[in-house]
């Protein structure tokens, strides 16, 4: 059925929802950047056990894994991040928000393909996301940041009467240094530097091990980033016309590539 012959009610439904998703995964790039992790879990996660989020290093593939690793380890080691930077630095105890300390992470979405289920119950989307991300920034101030471009394959429903994620996939294109170099070429994202210890810079003391995280549900590799010898990856997959969630596929459909 084309959407021209669809009732106008339906095709409003249909609208919004495109709408609606569109500024659900708006609100996820905005609230990932400054830490707000718990809050995206409560309000725009499906409550079914089944929910997933996975990136080219593994998926999370149900409802604990997710909490455990997206939430509860992130506020850990934001935490103790925040802690280490307050030792060398006492001013940032006024911070209205913690979890933003030491991480500049932005993403910027764009080309959004947005499919609404001909029944108005699920809709998928497609978007890419070019940015920047410093990593946690070390007690002496010094910060290395990288750039990356990346991919959004989202799955989401309509839930007790808003629209929810349901299975969100992150497929990490290509990343280089931002001060120019590195893209397109075997690597890890840029971590940090150890803490100068010439200066007189003081050392915080080394973080604990994060007690909280859980082994992911599918270890990666299931996304390769483009490199010289690789053309572009068609994954994850466009959005097309479909009537109902159940006869399309899922954005948590994965498959774990051979290790190299």
């Amino acid at each position: 059925m084309s959407l021209s012959n669809l009732p106008l009610s339906q095709r409003i439904a249909r609208a919004n929802g495109a709408i609606e998703c569109d500024k659900i995964m708006s609100l996820h790039v905005y609230w990932h950047a400054s830490g707000i992790h718990r809050e995206e879990y409560q309000q725009y996660w499906s409550k079914r056990e089944d929910i997933t989020w996975a990136h080219g290093s593994g998926q999370m593939g149900n409802r604990w894994t997710y909490w455990q690793n997206y939430v509860l380890s992130q506020e850990v080691k934001t935490f103790t991040t925040f802690k280490n930077v307050m030792a060398v630095y006492p001013e940032v105890k006024e911070a209205a928000n913690y979890r933003a300390i030491g991480e500049y992470s932005n993403h910027f979405l764009s080309s959004p393909i947005i499919e609404v289920a001909e029944d108005g119950l699920s809709a998928k989307g497609l978007f890419y996301t070019p940015g920047y991300i410093a990593g946690f920034a070390t007690v002496n101030g010094k910060v290395r940041c990288g750039s990356l471009s990346e991919r959004y394959g989202a799955d989401f429903i309509f839930e007790d009467g808003k629209w929810v994620y349901l299975n969100l996939r992150v497929c990490p294109d290509i990343g280089g240094d931002a001060n120019g170099g590195g893209f397109g070429e075997p690597r890890e994202m840029p971590q940090m530097p150890p803490p100068d210890q010439q200066g007189g810079d003081k050392k915080a003391p080394a973080p604990p091990q994060d007690p909280v995280s859980a082994p992911w549900d599918i270890p990666g590799p299931i996304y390769r980033n483009w490199s010289a010898t690789q053309v572009p990856q068609y994954m994850p997959p466009m959005p097309l016309p479909y009537k109902t969630l159940s006869e399309t596929f899922l954005y948590s459909d994965v498959k774990t590539l051979p290790n190299e």
